[in-house]
């Protein structure tokens, strides 16, 4: 990733708007080729300002914008939308110091959808926008949940109003009421293959 940051941005018009005098620039243009610095209308309180600049989008990775009726836009804030998972995500931080770009997801824990406790279900709040993947993780030495694991789940049989079981220390157990009336449940399928999610690393910006 490539961060840039709002100042350098503002030494580079400025040095522009100094070289665009009617003299030669270093590199052999006149004034009329130079290019015009983004700066921000002269009306505006901070008419010296330059606008920061897009996020880059990657291979895997592009930013999600906003944009409003007036015709401003600009990038949303941590939003991503991953073309591999095919659903948008955030960077989270990671116990290795890196951060991934975490997709919404539903928790798997030790509810099933069979009296055997075989078939393991993610519990999810019964909305329209449900989550495509599930998430399990477990505590690490120092009380950490880390990454965990990802899993598809399947969004064609969505469980509701109806009993799941969970598998504790006296067994398989039923739960009649564990879903209630705001929860649904969808069954696990398989693991995502690791790695799992694009890492990214922050790095200090660039020296102008």
């Amino acid at each position: 990733m490539q961060y840039r940051n709002i100042a350098i941005a503002t030494a580079t018009a400025t040095f522009l708007l100094m070289s665009c005098d009617g003299s030669v620039v270093a590199d052999g243009t006149s004034v009329c080729d130079c290019p015009a610095p983004a700066l921000i209308p002269h009306d505006h309180p901070h008419e010296h300002e330059v606008a920061p600049p897009l996020y880059l989008a990657g291979t895997r990775l592009a930013p999600l914008m906003i944009t409003a009726p007036d015709g401003s836009s600009g990038p949303a804030p941590n939003a991503w939308f991953d073309s591999s998972l095919g659903t948008d995500c955030a960077y989270a931080p990671a116990p290795n110091g890196t951060f991934v770009c975490m997709p919404r997801t539903a928790p798997v824990q030790s509810f099933y959808a069979d009296a055997m406790c075989q078939q393991k279900i993610a519990v999810a709040a019964a909305c329209d926008d449900l989550p495509k993947y599930g998430r399990e993780t477990k505590p690490d030495g120092c009380g950490s949940l880390g990454v965990g694991t990802l899993y598809h789940l399947d969004m064609d049989n969505v469980i509701a109003n109806a009993p799941i079981y969970y598998f504790g220390s006296s067994g398989c157990q039923i739960q009649p009421n564990a879903l209630g009336t705001t929860n649904v449940a969808l069954m696990v399928l398989d693991a995502l293959p690791e790695p799992a999610l694009v890492e990214a690393t922050v790095e200090p910006a660039p020296s102008p």
